[in-house]
């Protein structure tokens, strides 16, 4: 099955993300009625920007593992910019939710 990697699409890493939207929509209209994969983060955003939905979508989260230390020693290594991955995939899963329209999750550790 063919497949789409948004961070192919990318246009600039240093603010917020955005894809090069009209290359990204002319992928899909290339595939006509066929099915793909589309993998990326914030993918709910870069679909909805091309007016597409996910058909089914699959959650992919890392286990977060038992803390061994208090890691709220590490609150200065947090960064704190606005258009930071951290922030800007923190404020996706807030707005849009995908663990409840997940169809299946799959839940990954390193051990």
């Amino acid at each position: 099955m063919p497949a789409i990697h948004l961070d192919l699409f990318l246009t600039d890493i240093e603010g917020p993300l955005t894809w090069r939207m009209d290359d990204l929509a002319r992928c899909f209209t290339g595939r006509c009625a066929r099915p793909i994969i589309v993998e990326g983060v914030l993918l709910m955003d870069a679909l909805s920007a091309i007016g597409r939905a996910a058909n089914f979508l699959v959650l992919v989260e890392k286990v977060k593992p038992q803390p061994s230390r208090d890691r709220s020693l590490d609150d200065d290594l947090a960064d704190t910019r606005e258009f930071s991955l951290g922030n800007q995939i923190s404020r996706y899963l807030e707005r849009r939710q995908p663990s409840a329209s997940a169809h299946f999750t799959l839940s990954w550790s390193e051990t």
